[in-house]
């Protein structure tokens, strides 16, 4: 009876994840017309309950090095953190208790992804997960075409999202269920690599390029440019790294220089094709996403350093403001809490786009240095490139947040982020042979 209560509480799990990291629940708060805290506390309690009930697993994966320091990272710095600026009344009561919840929620996800994806992380079951998110995002693009008022409705299911303008209105940018563009863009960006490597990698050259051009048209709709160039420079490099793995022929020789030749190749097609694409969707007024493409564009046609973006030249300043700030409190920052009040008061003209500057801002010098460290021993691990599940990057993931941090304001408080990287690290325990407590 204990099992199968077990059994049947892991697959209440799996259908949270599911429902947090492809942001469906929002639908399901449609239909009960609740606020997104609801669904939020309602899913701290149940995965808190989880790990109660399967403890004695979970202290096994604490006492594993890596793991634990992205537990301190998504959880117990925040939390300390925000109690300390309670204590030196930076942070009231209901402030401290709602950033308490927020970090906690991250956390229990963090860990119940490990635990859920150790358990049942077979190649089939990954692969059926994230293409099951995946494809949500596409039915996601097609039902804001056909019935927008859907996404009107989802975007006042939070008070963070209830004022915000309906941009895919304006700009016709596709935001799917998460409702703002580049958090789709990135969703798509992390599942596509998980499916590309876990499965289409080994499959017919036409099913790769079917999928390829597919996930690239979607990132399209979107409007992200980082997401996009993330996502072709990414599968092309390791394509050809995990080719030369099989042969355990040299990294340099087997995998980098092809790739590099192959990168220089690609670029002037890459090129026409969004010259076309940018034309098509100027004659369909499609005209924001035509602008972005045409400034992606640009860097192909002119090596003028006076071609720039306004929103770059904006983040230029913002990151002149927030320094400023950063050095009067270095050691600590300034809580999690005082951006959105120097936003309000315009000591911010606008959020940094920069989760270094964020951690920095938010949680101190300290924090930032941490976690620098502990995603580049990730990304080094040996264990991560002799995994043995058949074309499984798993420290690609590790590379992708590190280069994302440059274009988002916070990873570790992102349930698409958070709930992969459990993903990943409880598919690398399930084939560890042993735990290794000190990798």
């Amino acid at each position: 009876m204990l099992k199968r209560f077990s059994r049947y509480f892991s697959y209440l799990i799996i259908g949270i994840l599911f429902l947090q990291i492809t942001d469906t629940y929002k639908l399901l708060l449609l239909v009960f017309q609740k606020k997104t805290n609801v669904a939020s506390i309602l899913t701290l309690m149940i995965c808190l309950f989880f790990l109660a009930f399967n403890f004695s697993i979970v202290k096994k994966f604490l006492k594993i090095r890596l793991l634990f320091s992205w537990f301190l990272l998504i959880w117990f710095f925040p939390v300390t953190i925000s109690l300390i600026h309670f204590l030196l009344g930076n942070l009231d009561g209901g402030e401290t208790i709602y950033w308490l919840s927020f970090f906690s929620l991250f956390g229990t996800l963090f860990i119940s992804s490990v635990y859920v994806f150790y358990k049942f992380g077979s190649t089939y079951f990954v692969f059926v997960f994230f293409l099951l998110a995946y494809l949500s995002i596409v039915l996601s693009f097609v039902l804001e075409s056909i019935n927008y008022d859907l996404f009107r409705s989802i975007l006042s299911l939070s008070a963070e999202t209830e004022d915000i303008a309906f941009v895919r209105t304006e700009s016709n940018r596709s935001i799917g269920f998460y409702v703002q563009s580049n958090m789709a863009a990135r969703a798509l960006c992390f599942f596509s690599i998980f499916l590309y490597f876990s499965y289409f990698s080994s499959r017919k050259f036409l099913h790769k390029l079917v999928f390829f051009i597919t996930t690239i048209a979607l990132i399209l709709l979107t409007g992200s440019r980082t997401s996009l160039l993330i996502f072709v420079t990414i599968a092309l490099y390791f394509s050809f790294y995990y080719k030369q793995h099989e042969q355990k022929k040299s990294i340099v020789i087997q995998g980098l220089l092809p790739s590099v030749v192959l990168i220089l190749f690609f670029i002037p097609i890459f090129y026409l094709f969004l010259k076309y694409v940018s034309i098509m969707l100027t004659n369909y007024e499609y005209s924001f996403l035509s602008e972005r493409l045409d400034f992606l564009i640009s860097f192909f046609e002119s090596n003028d350093s006076s071609i720039s973006d306004e929103s770059i030249e904006i983040r230029i300043m913002v990151i002149n403001q927030y320094l400023g700030y950063i050095y009067d409190s270095l050691l600590l920052g300034y809580g999690p809490v005082k951006r959105e009040e120097f936003l309000r008061l315009g000591n911010f003209t606008a959020a940094s786009q920069n989760q270094y500057l964020e951690d920095i801002f938010a949680f101190g010098l300290f924090y930032f240095l941490f976690y620098l460290k502990v995603i580049v021993k990730s990304i080094k691990i040996k264990s991560f490139y002799t995994f043995g599940l058949p074309m499984f990057p798993f420290f690609i993931f590790f590379f992708v947040i590190l280069i994302f941090g440059f274009s988002v304001n916070y990873l570790l408080i992102n349930r698409i982020v958070i709930i992969s990287m459990g993903a990943f690290l409880g598919i690398f325990l399930r084939y560890q042979q042993n735990f290794r407590y000190d990798i």
